[in-house]
């Protein structure tokens, strides 16, 4: 008995009626359709489409073979379908958007550059000003730092076991605790000895420091070391003074003193 599923996957029906069959197995099939209204109905089925495609098939090969329309014809074609407004609005809005493609493509372009050219410019004048900026700082921290070096260099240390002799023309200053002196000097003296002398006991080292008007920092000296008699000296430049009150403060003991210079010119 033949299996309907194999017949459907083999197209037997199909086969049988393209006689694409082996004898055989069409003798097979011949005898076993006759009692089968199964196969039967297979075979019609086949039957319709094979006659369904023929059908297509004839309708296709009687259409004509029309011929390309030249581009000529096509325009007069549409111009016929088109009244003379019709065609020229058509006509203009094509102008107008062949027109305008390029005009936009450019304004585009013209508008990114624009756009990248003023963050250039607002990036430029940002760092323009950062670099201002770090140079006013550079030269405030360079003033700070010679100002630093100036009262460093102001005052230094002039003493040893015993005074040594003094260059002629350095005036001696000496200054005692509650006293503040009145100084005068020229303008040919170029340095002063500031000395003190410190109370018992005395100290091994001290520190010296020089302070101007106002009680500004003017230099200091640390670890001066008194001679026997608990005397220390710093010496300090004139040029680096002003008329006015200074303060010497040595071991924790402020020794203050006014000091007037002739008019600079």
């Amino acid at each position: 008995m033949m299996d309907h599923s194999e017949r459907d996957r083999n197209h037997t029906a199909e086969r049988y009626l393209l006689d694409l069959l082996p004898p055989d197995e069409r003798a097979a099939f011949e005898e076993h359709f006759v009692g089968c209204a199964d196969c039967i109905a297979a075979i019609e089925r086949a039957e319709a489409l094979q006659d369904g495609m023929s059908v297509v098939a004839a309708e296709e090969a009687a259409k004509p073979n029309h011929p390309k329309k030249s581009l000529r014809r096509r325009i007069g074609e549409w111009s016929l379908r088109h009244t003379k407004w019709e065609q020229t609005w058509i006509l203009m809005v094509a102008c107008a958007l062949f027109t305008a493609g390029p005009f936009l493509f450019f304004y585009t372009r013209l508008r990114d550059a624009n756009v990248r050219f003023t963050q250039a410019t607002a990036e430029n004048q940002a760092l323009e000003r950062r670099y201002l900026a770090e140079r006013a700082n550079a030269d405030r921290l360079k003033r700070q730092v010679d100002q630093v070096r100036a009262g460093q260099s102001m005052v230094t240390q002039l003493i040893a076991a015993k005074p040594a002799p003094r260059p002629a023309g350095v005036p001696v200053i000496p200054l005692e605790y509650g006293v503040t002196p009145q100084i005068s000097i020229d303008g040919s003296t170029e340095w002063l000895l500031l000395a003190v002398q410190l109370r018992d006991p005395f100290p091994k080292s001290v520190t010296v420091n020089l302070f101007g008007n106002g009680g500004k920092l003017l230099g200091s000296v640390p670890g001066l070391k008194p001679n026997a008699r608990g005397e220390v000296a710093v010496s300090a430049m004139t040029s680096l003074f002003q008329s006015g009150f200074y303060t010497l403060s040595a071991g924790g003991v402020n020794y203050s003193f006014q000091l007037r210079l002739p008019a600079r010119d």
